[in-house]
Order: structure tokens, then sequence, then C-alpha cells
């Protein structure tokens, strides 16, 4: 309880810079146990404030829902949920758009709810998640193994770096997770060939001789009714199939719910396989759910033991898509054990098909724990032992952040284990938002009281963009976070009365004068109805001059003043987690719907045609004030010179004698003109902004040498494929070729050329972003990308790339861990590269030299001319005296003529097939 009187923004900042959030009753028992605090404590206040509102996604909004809720949230039930006084159900006034709830004689805070203005005064009453008690936090103990997964340490302990763990085709993403806590995690492809494998004997061996506690993070791609992926598989040799020697397994299983299979394994293919002693028939319409399972055993079945199948709750059922918190822990020394799934621990009676939230199961592993559970090596995300190729029961989706204990921890310290228990310093820790951002519901904000005019503003903004994150200026249609930000700066020590809002009315193309009330458009260009903006006055200032939007940090209102004024302002972006698609090149910077980026160099009007027309952009053309204020400070901020503008006044066309850079016709007339400036450009052949007069158009041969900024050409895609802005090019879309299944690497080529597109080949993506991109869906086959090599490791492309940055696909930076696939080779059996002392011995592959074998043994270097006295040979040589190929080169001169090679066989001293070839 903070008893400090104060608006609902008050309220929600004072609650988040406590950890928590403002108070959400949702049950009538919440209710009697926050009624029962008030009156047991000494609290000097009859009002708190209520975490909930109307008309935070839309102005139209007419029901209450919590401060978190976006659109889809589904709204509060007061009236029926919890009683009213009977003179609260009564229709809210305009401005009733928050809640409080007031202290009644007799009943407390019980019928004491109240729909008031959200600039009331009242206390806050703050709820925030418990936390563990430290005296329960030192009983935890050091994990066996602690795998973070993420983008900084990848497949490697975090406890113990010298155990060396083994990954085979698991990605490593680049994505955030707010619920792990890291950034990046392992992504499994569902298929026998994808694991991470964990050695577990001599120095590295694991221990649960007393018990077990293993938790991890998962997000399912898919899962089909009836079938199992391994998360873990900690089980002997079963190569047979008949071994009876078990270990622990861990696993999702999708089954219709409501039924009771019960697995009663004798060989270690019946322990997934499933030996059923009783199933119930499901009825039809019976909902499938996906729940983590573990086998368990009371000893090998060699020496009469017996293994068992327990599975999670069906009540806290585990959903594809989405991040999932999964655990099981079990206590050798009670017999008991339990899963978790998120918040709530239970398991399935499988037997009586029955849910058993918060309660344990009982069964005794006698000795198992200490001497067979866990034999390595241990395998996670896929069943060992199985066919390479066709081997099923594997796990298709990402993991972060996996934990195994030896002992069974309380549910409590599982809960302080989510967020991954990985130091703050860490290089893989999950940053919502950029150094020195606010986050508030899925946004980032920056409170710059360093005042700017409205575009330089903009330009700050968008320059403080980085790879993860793409900054604006601040603008949001959600008022709980318009609120906020307000209450924020006006807490701020330089008490920031106003700031700047990213919309504004002055990017209406063509219009030659600023216009009363003209199209209103946001930060990120999209136009917004005059209707759905929280106006000072209900409407805007009718005077042309004021196109700029400011917030009002004492009334939360929005006003619109002359965009020339300096003010604070705030900075804008989605936080980490959110996804947010690439809008442009790499090199360029985005302002609303278009891309910007300076030139490479200083060049006359055609170079700079040139050097944009490089990355599949135009010279600039300014058609609004708004590009022009933002170009402006962009110009300033990057210490520019003069800047060409792309306009051509030299088309010879007399219905259209002025055109812009992406052909469409200018006119001095009705264009905009920068302000009054229509008569100082346009009498010769170019147009650029001249830096002495701050960057206002003026005339200029186009021979002249300037600098020059780009404007993207935002390409359109054919049927079916997919832009990927951030290639340098500007201009590369992609499309996957599944509709041709024998798209093989010799028929790559083929499939991908079309006669009418000579620009279409095959996709050779470059980066993560790109791979993600056009990736196969979940536990689709491979598929070839442009990239080959004759042998030799010299790896070219089929498609013409030789204007490309990506035209070398060993530099490929792929989704693997290093972010590269390839290694030079070294030596080894079957080759030999730059060898130091000849002759050099071999090893051929077996069947290398049979009739039907097509492998290929390449030679590749240079000979120093003339050659030595012993000429350069092959030999292939089954012993002393078997030679089954002898390949002897000449060198040729004026005198001996061409260079000549000799090839032929030999049995003992017998020479045979000799041949000699001529060389031209």
């Amino acid at each position: 309880m903070y008893e400090e009187q104060t608006t609902l923004a008050g309220a929600d900042q004072i609650c988040k810079n406590d950890g928590g959030k403002v108070l959400e009753i949702q049950t009538r028992m919440h209710q009697n146990f926050i009624n029962g605090m008030m009156e047991s404590g000494n609290f000097n206040t009859n009002k708190t404030w209520m975490g909930y509102k109307r008309k935070t996604i839309s102005l139209a909004e007419t029901t209450y829902k919590p401060l978190n809720s976006d659109a889809n949230t589904q709204s509060f039930d007061f009236e029926t949920g919890i009683d009213f006084t009977e003179a609260n159900h009564a229709a809210p006034g305009d401005d009733d758009d928050c809640v409080l709830m007031e202290w009644k004689s007799g009943s407390g805070f019980i019928n004491g709810w109240k729909k008031v203005s959200c600039f009331d005064q009242a206390a806050v009453i703050c709820q925030r998640p418990q936390i563990v008690n430290p005296k329960l936090l030192n009983t935890l103990p050091i994990p066996e193994i602690m795998m973070p997964l993420d983008a900084s340490i990848g497949f490697s302990d975090y406890n113990k770096n010298s155990r060396e763990n083994e990954a085979k085709l698991v990605a490593i993403t680049k994505e955030g997770n707010r619920k792990s806590n890291l950034i990046g995690s392992a992504h499994f492809l569902g298929k026998s060939s994808s694991y991470i494998e964990v050695p577990a004997k001599g120095t590295e061996e694991i221990f649960v001789s007393f018990g077990m506690s293993v938790f991890m993070w998962i997000k399912i791609d898919e899962i089909n009714t009836g079938e199992k992926q391994i998360l873990i598989d900690a089980s002997g040799i079963c190569e047979a199939g008949t071994e009876t020697d078990h270990a622990f397994v861990l696993f999702l299983e999708k089954t219709d719910s409501g039924s009771n299979q019960i697995d009663q394994a004798t060989t270690c293919q019946d322990l997934l396989d499933g030996q059923t002693t009783a199933t119930l028939v499901s009825s039809p319409g019976i909902a499938s759910v996906i729940t983590l399972n573990a086998i368990l055993c009371d000893g090998p079945l060699v020496g009469g033991g017996s293994c068992k199948q327990f599975r999670s709750s069906e009540t806290m059922p585990i959903v594809e898509q989405e991040w999932t918190f999964v655990g099981f822990m079990y206590d050798k020394i009670d017999k008991t054990g339990t899963f978790m799934v998120n918040d709530i621990f239970g398991y399935t009676d499988i037997q009586a098909g029955v849910s058993r939230e918060s309660q344990y199961f009982t069964y005794d592993t006698k000795n198992w724990l200490i001497t067979d559970a866990l034999i390595g090596p241990i395998r996670i995300g896929s069943r060992k032992f199985q066919h390479p190729s066709t081997g099923v029961d594997n796990f298709a989706g990402q993991m972060s952040c996996l934990q195994l204990y030896e002992s069974s921890l309380v549910p409590s310290l599982v809960e302080h284990l989510k967020s991954c228990p990985v130091v703050e310093e860490h290089h893989g820790k999950f940053k919502l938002c950029p150094p020195g951002f606010e986050f508030i519901k899925n946004e980032c904000f920056l409170l710059s009281t360093d005042t700017a005019e409205f575009g330089a503003a903009e330009y700050d903004c968008v320059s403080r963009s980085t790879s993860n994150y793409t900054v604006r200026l601040g603008y949001t249609s959600d008022m709980r976070v318009l609120e906020y930000m307000a209450e924020f700066a006006l807490q701020h020590k330089k008490k920031v009365s106003e700031f700047w809002f990213g919309l504004d009315g002055r990017s209406d193309i063509d219009f030659p004068n600023p216009v009363v009330n003209g199209t209103w458009v946001n930060s990120h260009g999209d136009i917004i109805d005059v209707a759905d903006i929280r106006w000072e006055g209900g409407e805007p200032e009718n005077d042309a001059s004021q196109q700029c939007a400011v917030v009002s940090t004492e009334n939360r209102t929005i006003a619109n003043k002359a965009c020339n004024e300096k003010r604070a302002y705030t900075c804008m972006t989605p936080s980490l987690d959110i996804q947010q698609p690439q809008q442009c090149p790499r090199g360029f910077i985005p302002y609303k719907k278009e891309c910007y980026a300076s030139g490479r160099t200083q060049a006359d009007y055609d170079g700079a045609e040139k050097s944009c027309a490089f990355n599949g952009s135009r010279v600039l053309a300014i058609k609004d004030r708004a590009t022009y204020q933002f170009i402006r400070a962009f110009a300033i901020s990057n210490r520019l010179s003069s800047i060409y503008l792309g306009i051509n006044y030299t088309t010879g066309d007399p219905n259209n004698p002025s055109i812009y850079s992406d052909g469409t016709p200018f006119s001095r007339d009705t264009g905009y003109t920068f302000d009054g400036e229509k008569e100082k450009f346009g009498a010769k052949s170019c147009t650029y902004l001249k830096k002495g007069v701050s960057y206002k158009p003026r005339d200029t041969e186009c021979d002249v040498i300037m600098e020059h900024i780009c404007q993207w050409n935002k390409p359109t895609c054919p049927a079916n494929y997919l832009l990927y802005p951030e290639e340098s090019d500007g201009r590369t879309c992609y499309r996957g070729s599944t509709d041709k299944p024998d798209d093989t690497p010799d028929n790559l080529l083929g499939n991908c050329l079309v006669t009418d597109n000579f620009l279409r080949r095959p996709g050779l993506p470059y980066t993560p972003s790109a791979l993600n991109l056009v990736k196969p869906v979940p536990r689709a086959p491979f598929v070839w990308i442009d990239g080959y090599s004759a042998g030799n490791h010299d790896w070219k492309t089929h498609g013409f790339r030789d204007w490309d940055e990506n035209n070398k696909p060993e530099e490929i930076s792929d989704l693997s861990f290093k972010r590269k696939w390839f290694a030079e080779v070294e030596d080894n059996d079957y080759e030999v590269f730059s060898p130091k002392r000849l002759p050099v011995k071999m090893r051929m592959p077996l069947g290398f030299c049979d009739a039907g074998s097509t492998y290929k043994f390449i030679i590749k270097g240079k000979w120093k001319t003339p050659i030595a006295e012993i000429s350069p040979q092959i030999v292939f040589r089954m012993n002393k005296t078997h030679e089954v190929f002898h390949w002897d080169f000449r060198e040729g001169d004026k005198v001996k003529g061409p260079h000549k090679y000799h090839v032929w066989a030999k049995e003992k001293r017998d020479n045979k097939t000799s041949s000699a070839v001529t060389l031209s």
C-alpha cells in the first residue's frame, strides 16, 4: 500500500518502479483478502486505485480492461464478477475511464467499486509475484546440467566449461526470449539427425542419487496426435530392440484427453512404443492434449525390475507455438514426484484417467537412480539408437535454459529458476530495451529533455536504431502507454510540461503550401483518423502553421503546434521480444514508409544516379514538408555538403517537361516547392539543396560534383516470393521450390531459371535473417541453396553473381552457433593441402576402384618450370609389385615437342595398357 494520493498514471508508475502492477482484483476471494488487509492495517486512506481502464486501445472503447491488455484481451465483467453498489451500476460519465475502490461503512471495500476520472486522486495498492525466502534459496544445489542454450555460449554448460557437449544440426536463434531472459535458443529440426549430446561418464558423471529436478523452456513447432517427441533420453544401447537395460526418458506426448494408456515396458523398444495393459478408447470430439511424460524404473528389467510412465496433469496442457516452462521433479527419499507446467504442478493418474493438480505421485525407484538412471551420453532433442534418416520421436521446436539438479526442488524454488539463473553481466542476458530506455507494455521509450525542432527530433530518434531495434519519434495509440510517458516526463527532475508526439499533418504529397488540418500521419507512416486522437478541446487548432503534435503532461491530451519550435521529445521502439520486420536495406535508415542513405561518394548527377542504382534506389526526391524537414536534419547531423535533388528538367517531353527521379511528373505550380522557394530553382538542368542557405533548393548544372542521398525503390516481388529488404542490393525476393519434387542439386539451376525473367536464379540467403525468411516448414525436407564444389573445397555458385556481395557460398552466416558453416579442411586420410614434402601417401575410400564407382581423384596445383629430373606422377598402388594406375607427366619444349602424359598399369615388372596423350 502506498498512501500517497495520485492519479492512475502516477499509481501505474509507482507500482512499476516497485516491480509490480496496480492491484487487479478478479475474484471475490481476492477482494476479501484485500478487504481484510485494509481492516487489519493502520492505513490512512479510504480510496485506492484498481488496475482497470477503458479507452485504452481506442477512444470508442466502452468496456474496462486490465492495464496490460491489448485489443484481444477480454474485458472484465464488473456487473457479474464482483458486486457494485446500485448507484455505481449507472452509466459512467464521458471521463469516467478508470476504476477505484472506495471504503464503505459496514462492508469496507466490498461493494465499493467506482468508475471515476483517471485524474482523480487516490492511494494505490501494488501487487507483484512472490519471491523466494532467502533461507530457502540457500538450499539450492549446484546444477548437474546448466545449459542456457543461448546466443552467447551456445551448447556449453554454464557451470562446467570443461564438459564437451556436442550438437548436431541444432540452430541457435537470435530472437530474445522474455520468459527465460536470454537472447537466442536452441532450435531442433524434429529429425533424428538433430540433437545435442552431453557426456555423463568419468569426470563428467552426472549424479541423481537422491532424486532429480529437470526444467526447461520449450516452444513446440508442431506435434501430431499420437506422436511422442523426446526432450531427454538417458537410456542405454538399444540397437537390437530387445535390450532390457533402461534409464530415464523425458518426452512430450499428444494424446486424446482422457486416454489412460499405461506403459509396462519389457524391452527398450517397448519403452516408448508402449506395451499397453489398458487403453481407453476416446469418444469423438474429445480434444487432444500435449503432456510432459517421464519414464522411471526400479531397476534393470533383466534383473527383475520394471518401468512405468508418468504424465503431467491434463488440466495444465502444453500448447504449440508458445513458450512454455516444463519440469519434472522426483524425490528418492520420499518416493514422490510431480510435473510442472508454467505456474502449476501436478500429474495425471494414468490408470484412473484423472488429473491431480498440486499433488505428487508415489513410486519407489529403489537403487535405480544411483546405478542405472543416466546412461551416458545423454541425448537432448532426439531418441538414441534409432535409424539416422527414418527415426521418429524427435523434438521439433525451440529449447531454452535446460537445468538438471540432484534433488527434488519445491515449487517455489522452481518458480525462482524460471528466469534462467545466469549473472546479470552474462552476454546472453536478455534486455527488453536499449540502454537508457524505459519499458512499458511491449514498448521501450526514452525521454530526451534536450529540446529540438520536430524534424530534428525525428532524425535523432531514427539515428538511435540498431540491428535489434528500429527507433522512431514516440507515437502510441495506447492511452495507458501515453499516460505513463506523460507521468514519467512530469515527474522528471526538469518537470517536462510538453513533449513532441510522433504525429504530424505535414505529410500531404504535392501541396505547395501548408493546409489547414491536413492528413495526420504517425511516425510509422500510417494515416490516423482525426477522431481517434485525444485532442485538447476535442479537435486540432485551425492553423496551417501548426502541423506537429505535442503531448501535455498535465492533462494527457494532444495539441498541434508549430514544427519549428523546440521541445523535449520521446523516442520509441518495440521491445526486443516483439518481432520487428526489417524495413530497409543495410545502410539505409527508415522514415515513415521510405528508406534513405547517404551516397557512397560525391559525384555529378549521372554518377549519383549510378551510385544509388547499385542499392536499388534513386536520387532523393522530396514531395512533402515532413520529408524535407527530416532530410534537412539528416544532412545537418551528418555534416553533409550540398545535396542533389532527384528532379529531371531535360525529358524532352512537352507533356511532362519535368519529372521526379521516380518518373512521376513534377510541377512548380502544384508540387511541393519548399515553402515559397519555387522561384529559386528550375532554370538550370539540375536542382540541389544548398548547405549555405539551410539546405534550401537552388539551381545548378548537372556536372557539378556534390553529395547525394539515395531513396530506396521498394521492389514488387513476383507471386509467391517474399521480399528480404536487408540484402545489400535492396531488390532481392525469395521463394522455395517445394512444388518441384525433383529438386536435386543437378536440377537446381534448371528449376530456378525461366525464359521470361533473366534475373531469376538459385537463392543464396546470406544472413541468419534471410535464412529465417526462407527456411522450410517444421520437419520438411532440407532444401538446396546456390553453392557447389567439385570436391576440391573451391566453392562456386550456379547463378551469375559478379555484381552481388553475396557471391561466396563459404561466407554465408547461417543459424549455427558460430554463424558460419564453412571451415578450412585439415589434412586427413583422403585429402592433403599444400604438402610440404613429396611424395605424399594417401588412402582411397573403400570402393574407389569398383566398376560402378563415382568417386573422382582431383589434384590441383602449379609446377615450377623447368620441371626437375623426377617428373610429376600419380600412382595407385596395391602393394610393392602391383600398380593399378600410374600417371606420369612429361614437360615439353621446342626440342621435345608439346607436353605429354603417360598412363599404365603394372603387375610385378610387366607394364600393361600403356598409353600416351599429347597435350595441346
